[in-house]
């Protein structure tokens, strides 16, 4: 018999897209499921539409809590969880019939099991949010996730399924000052986990102004960088481990400052901008690529943002014989 799989979904004022977000979990394919909708406390009409699905199919449990936040609800659900499997879904997102058979296929692979996304509706998506798009679904690999963690979450966390025990390992969801759905990933990647991605385009991703992430300061992007931060201290900077900053831009410069503030050593920054080159930021030299080998220490953090910088650099880099993830680190 195939695993229990208990998707747990956070609900808080999701009335005009709840019903489609729930139909779309209970027409999964080829899998045994408990839905758990864990409502925040909502005002709307999201009760309701919960409860005509709960007399309508027995796998659907709700939990009514008070109003607290999302990790409060993440964990509050996950302590109700029956499953041995463990699934996300947001009240705005629509999974494909086959997303938790395909997924749960590759969890025989892998801790750690996400999908490929298209961002909707089309009128919304952007040029940035097409770029984040075209990359976060490039990532499909243990390999190529680990090596771009640091840039942005490369898992989206409504297509997130693991095994409930790794989840209990780490403590679940923490609270605080910074994206909960990054620190979970990031927590993961210490406790070894192996990570995997479908293939396949399996959930539909709502981009919509409420997003929480709009609103919310635990993702703006100094809380970003700082919780970037603290792991790159316990991953790649451990040791007091010196570090070079390349890039002297408007993703560089915070990353020097924020480095220096917490009591790094940074070397310095590395620029290809002649204007920049010779001159000092901060207090800290600034100097070419061609200088790398004598006068870039540690780390070499790559902060660069630029269209077809990365590519470039890395390529750069293994002209030189710099190892990535050892010798540098691309990060944003």
């Amino acid at each position: 018999m195939s695993p229990l799989i208990s998707v747990i979904m956070p609900v808080r004022d999701a009335a005009a897209t709840l019903r489609e977000a729930i139909s779309s979990i209970l027409r999964q394919q080829g899998v045994r499921l408990e839905l758990i909708v864990a409502d925040d406390g909502s005002r709307d009409g999201s009760l309701r539409i919960v409860n005509e699905f709960c007399r309508a199919d027995k796998r659907l449990r709700l939990m009514l809590l008070p109003r607290r936040g999302l990790v409060p609800a993440l964990n509050a659900a996950l302590a109700q969880a029956r499953g041995e499997v463990i699934a996300r879904m947001d009240a705005d997102d629509i999974s494909h019939p086959d997303r938790l058979r395909r997924q749960l296929a590759l969890l025989d692979q892998a801790d750690v099991v996400s999908c490929r996304v298209k961002c909707f509706p089309a009128e919304r998506v952007r040029s940035g949010l097409q770029r984040y798009q075209n990359w976060i679904n490039s990532l499909t690999s243990h390999l190529a996730i680990t090596r771009e963690l640091f840039i942005e979450c490369p898992l989206p966390h409504p297509t997130l399924m693991l095994r409930r025990e790794i989840l209990e390992k780490i403590g679940g969801y923490r609270e605080g000052r910074f994206p909960e759905d990054y620190d979970l990933v990031f927590r993961l990647f210490l406790a070894r986990a192996r990570f995997a991605k479908c293939p396949a385009v399996l959930l539909d991703w709502r981009e919509s102004r409420g997003r929480l992430q709009r609103k919310s300061r635990r993702y703006s992007p100094e809380n970003f960088r700082k919780l970037k931060l603290h792991y790159l201290k316990r991953i790649h900077l451990k040791g007091n481990r010196p570090v070079t900053v390349w890039g002297a831009g408007r993703n560089g410069k915070p990353w020097g400052m924020l480095m220096q503030k917490s009591g790094l050593d940074v070397a310095g920054f590395i620029e290809i901008s002649p204007r920049k080159i010779g001159k000092k930021i901060y207090g800290l030299p600034v100097f070419a690529p061609e200088d790398i080998k004598s006068k870039a220490r540690g780390l070499i953090a790559v902060a660069v943002g630029a269209p077809g910088a990365r590519k470039e650099i890395r390529a750069y880099m293994k002209k030189i014989r710099l190892r990535e993830t050892k010798d540098y680190l691309f990060l944003a």
